[in-house]
């Protein structure tokens, strides 16, 4: 008989009704089952049996593998550890993911931590249960830091994953709908990854020492035959791939637009993109990606002050995020701006600018949405990190601790930000999410009472952003206090 592994994607705050495809957990069951063991994927955000299911599988399961980020995935991830430990005290608990690779040795010494991977776990993971299951020492498993009776000792890493070498997901082992998406203007939309990293130096990013801020593609031919695969096998009529930079290798966009098109696909995409990037993008490349199917392109900005820019070494400039702006504009391509406040140096002058500058993106396009204005999280293993720590960044100590380092709570450990100060930056992020970006938050939610709650909480964000009017926002600290308990 298979020894079964269970795989956790743990829980992260306020998950919409239908989440993006559980690709961390969907890429190690792939190499798992080539491996000969048997699977078992929990995505306890859309499975709210998800413990009877480890229950019924915990007797003859080898290890259990949890993914988690930094905040409420570590959180949740912690309190379904306890549970299987309680369930079988003998089993080997490994975490993975981005959080516990960038302090893997702190995860290890955490009760309920046996094992951490650290970077891809998909080469790795089947090589611990072989040792597992054999009884054998991990001394020459690399990328791991594990716990032995002599204590926590950390094996050397090994290089990158080829991308071409991996098999397609193995999307049979999730129920597909419950991941499939209204939006792109379409009714049936999943989500790929088709690369992994950015060539980027942004400070404040986790792909600094994550992807050693390199760049990863499987070839073009692999990606439009995953397309066409979940077209043909699940009726998709839309991917967004879900990558941080799907753009960096415009070549390989061409021959995935060019073979769409020539294969006559209907398909609705959408990416995410630089702006320095877009910028560049000629017309004539710019009408290839509207005839292969691009709908919607998200590009980080960060700041509306060039001063911030330079500082976090975002690459770009103001002159191109508008000349992005009308591009994107011109091409009738839904786009999504996100933006980012509270850094060390950021003062009332530089935040005033990032609000002025999405005025002018959005008198260029009115129909251009704004993510929000993200207050600043402090991520182990970006660049950005030790400086915060010179600027009082109350650095948590043991990993539950970082499991409370949340969207809601993070800014609370920004020594150089006054209380005051964190609560509007925190304000000010819900009055710009739900002023401008009105159709993807609808989307996200199918209650009719939500939906009707937020368009009244709208005309409010509206008022205060017209009128630059952010006192007294009694209540925007409800819903900074109502988002806060449905996260949990």
């Amino acid at each position: 008989m298979k020894k079964k592994v269970i795989l956790i994607l743990p829980k992260t705050g306020v998950d919409p009704d239908r989440p993006h495809a559980p690709h961390t957990i969907m890429a190690l069951a792939g190499s798992l089952l080539d491996a000969g063991y048997q699977p078992v994927l929990i995505d306890s955000r859309i499975t709210p049996n998800y413990r009877d299911i480890i229950k019924d599988n915990i007797d003859d399961t080898l290890c259990v593998g949890i993914t988690a980020m930094t905040g409420y995935q570590i959180k949740h991830g912690l309190e379904e550890a306890k549970y299987v430990r309680s369930l079988n005290p003998n089993v080997h608990i490994i975490w993975g993911g981005v959080h516990p690779s960038s302090m893997p040795e702190q995860t290890a010494k955490n009760r309920y931590v046996d094992i951490v991977v650290k970077g891809e776990g998909e080469a790795i993971l089947p090589r611990i249960c072989q040792h597992l299951e054999k009884g054998e020492s991990l001394k020459d498993v690399p990328s791991i830091t594990y716990k032995t009776k002599e204590g926590i000792k950390s094996n050397p890493g090994t290089a990158f994953m080829d991308l071409n070498k991996i098999k397609r997901e193995p999307w049979h082992l999730i129920d597909v709908k419950k991941y499939m998406r209204k939006e792109l203007g379409v009714d049936k939309v999943l989500t790929l990854v088709t690369s992994k990293g950015c060539p980027g130096r942004c400070t404040f990013c986790y792909n600094y020492q994550f992807n050693k801020s390199q760049w990863r593609g499987k070839k073009a031919e692999y990606v439009v035959d995953e397309i066409e695969y979940l077209t043909k096998e699940y009726g998709a009529k839309g991917i967004y791939f879900i990558e941080d930079n799907f753009f960096a290798d415009k070549e390989r966009v061409r021959e995935i637009c060019e073979t769409i098109i020539k294969k006559g696909i209907n398909i609705s995409m959408g990416a995410s993109c630089r702006v320095d990037t877009m910028s560049r993008y000629e017309d004539e490349f710019m009408a290839m990606l509207k005839k292969a199917g691009f709908k919607f392109i998200l590009c980080g900005v960060e700041s509306g002050s060039q001063k911030i820019l330079n500082s976090i070494k975002k690459g770009i400039t103001i002159e191109q995020i508008l000349i992005t702006t009308k591009k994107l504009r011109d091409y009738n391509i839904t786009t999504v701006f996100t933006f980012m406040s509270g850094f060390p140096n950021e003062t009332k002058e530089d935040l005033y600018m990032t609000m002025d500058l999405i005025d002018k993106i959005r008198e260029i396009n009115p129909k251009a949405n704004i993510s929000g204005i993200f207050p600043y999280t402090v991520y182990p293993g970006a660049e950005m990190y030790n400086i915060a720590l010179q600027y009082g960044f109350e650095e948590p100590k043991k990993l539950e601790d970082w499991g409370s380092h949340t969207f809601f709570t993070s800014s609370e450990k920004l020594g150089w930000l006054s209380k005051k100060q964190r609560h509007s930056l925190q304000y000010l992020s819900f009055i710009a999410r739900f002023a401008f970006y009105q159709e993807a938050v609808e989307r996200s939610f199918e209650n009719p009472l939500i939906r009707m709650a937020y368009r009244i909480m709208r005309r409010f964000a509206l008022f205060r952003w017209k009128h630059r009017f952010f006192r007294f926002q009694v209540e925007w600290w409800l819903v900074y206090k109502t988002f806060r308990w449905m996260a949990g």
